[in-house]
């Protein structure tokens, strides 16, 4: 199988972020951030713009579908820990009809665990320890949020900051998740198995990271 995303050595950490526009569909118990407002939105904007990322994916999976059901289980292969997972309500700034309407962002953060120590005393040992406990139901929702869609994605390498630094010859991937085809939400509800699904929902491309 293809590899759509290499990682490299030079790769910290590899963050993942899916954007619902469906309250009713995003998973629970998961930490809140503050509610993002317009002026921070906008903000928030200005500075991806500043950003000197690599385009991983260059258009190629524009308007396609992307089956990721196997990449929790890709990512569990790598050096790669979850240290993080957070959901924050946000607001649309593209311009046209979806502005300033509300969706939400679900961010899972893994980290090298090469450097995994720094990281921990960064954010102190109780919240280590919390998240130790936390992380096999977290990856828990990650599995479900890959095995019930096909998302568009688009996938960027960017700079990695610390203390508000450039880290020379280090980076982060991001790959971001958005437009979800939910596989099994029919109404009314159909009991199917993958063999079972309709050719409409046959993905373009199949996710795998290496």
């Amino acid at each position: 199988m293809e590899t759509l995303i290499e990682i490299t050595q030079e790769d910290r950490e590899i963050g993942l972020q899916f954007s619902f526009t469906n309250p009713g569909a995003l998973p629970q118990f998961l930490e809140d951030l503050p509610e993002e407002t317009m002026d921070q939105a906008i903000a928030r904007e200005e500075t991806n713009k500043e950003y000197e990322a690599a385009d991983l994916t260059g258009g190629r999976f524009r308007r396609k579908m992307v089956d990721v059901r196997s990449l929790p289980v890709n990512l569990l292969q790598t050096d790669y820990i979850l240290v993080g997972v957070w959901r924050q309500k946000r607001i649309q700034t593209n311009p046209g009809a979806v502005r300033g309407k509300p969706y939400w962002m679900i961010r899972f953060r893994f980290r090298h665990k090469d450097h995994l120590a720094e990281y921990r005393t960064k954010i102190g040992e109780p919240a280590w320890q919390e998240m130790e406990t936390k992380r096999p139901a977290l990856l828990g929702e990650l599995v479900t949020i890959c095995s019930l869609s096909f998302w568009q994605m688009r996938a960027w390498r960017n700079p990695y900051y610390q203390d508000h630094q450039v880290l020379p010859s280090v980076h982060a991937v991001s790959l971001n998740f958005a437009g979800r085809k939910p596989l099994y939400e029919w109404d009314p509800p159909k009991k199917l198995g993958d063999e079972d699904l309709p050719a409409q929902f046959e993905p373009d491309f199949v996710l795998t990271i290496g």
